[in-house]
């Protein structure tokens, strides 16, 4: 049996996004298996719940988000799909989940529109670097592929674990282990950007390359980057080093020309990210009107990733069970 009564205060350490007279809003990252443990402690039955995904959300993974639910249901019963909220971060990804998961808690939102776009900038910095490559030293991102470029940078971090070394590569400059703040300055010293892994999720660095005026150069992908991928910000290229080399010479002529213009690039980004947005504002206030509470300002979600970049403020990150978050550990 589960818990009647809303025992949320049990666990200071939970952050909640928003609080309305009878309902709390709680954001978790890459922490589905929580689900069954928050309906058996009775926060789910006061709560609206958003579940974010840090790398592809696979068949096979949201059938496993499938069973999770259903040991939910069994808990609370089937009107907790009103309280359960799937945010999946490409069109693919939306479509494999409403044939597994109930379709009312499938929203199409790529969380990458979480990053507060006033942190990245295009700054005056001169431009030094054909390209940059923003990616962590690891197999996956396929540094290989920049071999053929004589003229770029890297950015990386002491990751746990490094698989790669990055000087093989003949880099030009490795930016090591900077802070956020620093980051848009880096970007800004070169005239694009690389993606390069063929699968992980919605991509931060993505979309900050935009936000920082960079056209993206990138392999096809699955994941959700390419959501805010169009003719006039990026190209899409075969997974070769001859390819992508190519793919750099062709963007910069696109930057001489004007095809690829920084200002138009960032512009475009924050269209497509505020599409998103909408969709989660709206998303949130009906699910909340739905549970007969008021709808929350309808500025909510701008005004907290202005107060914190990327929502890290408001997240729940990688929480597997609730005594992580039960102020005694």
């Amino acid at each position: 049996m589960h818990r009647p009564d809303h025992n949320i205060a049990a666990y200071p350490k939970l952050k909640i996004f928003h609080r309305s007279s009878g309902v709390s809003v709680m954001f978790f990252h890459d922490g589905v298996d929580i689900l069954p443990e928050l309906a058996q402690e009775g926060i789910l039955s006061h709560s609206i719940v958003y579940f974010t995904f840090s790398w592809f959300a696979s068949e096979k993974s949201l059938k496993h988000v499938a069973g999770q639910l259903r040991k939910t249901f069994d808990i609370i019963g089937e009107s907790g799909k009103d309280r359960i909220r799937f945010l999946l971060n490409s069109h693919d990804e939306y479509r494999c989940a409403r044939s597994v998961l109930p379709e009312a808690c499938c929203v199409l939102f790529n969380n990458s529109a979480f990053i507060n776009e006033n942190s990245f900038r295009p700054s005056r910095q001169q431009k030094i670097y054909d390209t940059i490559y923003n990616a962590r030293p690891n197999a996956f991102k396929r540094h290989e592929l920049t071999v053929g470029i004589k003229n770029k940078a890297y950015i990386a971090y002491d990751w746990k674990v490094v698989d790669i070394d990055l000087n093989s590569y003949g880099p030009s400059k490795i930016f090591r282990n900077m802070k956020g703040a620093e980051v848009p300055d880096a970007l800004s010293q070169a005239k694009t950007g690389l993606m390069l892994s063929s699968e992980e999720g919605a991509c931060y660095a993505s979309l900050e390359y935009l936000l920082c005026g960079l056209p993206v150069i990138s392999t096809e992908s699955v994941g959700g980057r390419d959501e805010f991928y169009n003719e006039s910000n990026s190209l899409i290229c075969q997974p070769s080093a001859i390819a992508v080399a190519e793919g750099v010479r062709l963007a910069l002529d696109r930057l001489a020309d004007g095809t690829f213009a920084p200002d138009k690039i960032r512009f475009g980004a924050i269209l497509r990210m505020n599409h998103f947005r909408n969709i989660l504002q709206q998303n949130l206030s009906s699910s909340l009107q739905a549970l007969g509470e008021d709808p929350p300002s309808p500025k909510l979600l701008s005004e907290k990733i202005n107060e914190t970049n990327k929502l890290w403020k408001y997240r729940n990150m990688r929480i597997k069970k609730l005594a992580q978050v039960s102020g005694t550990t």
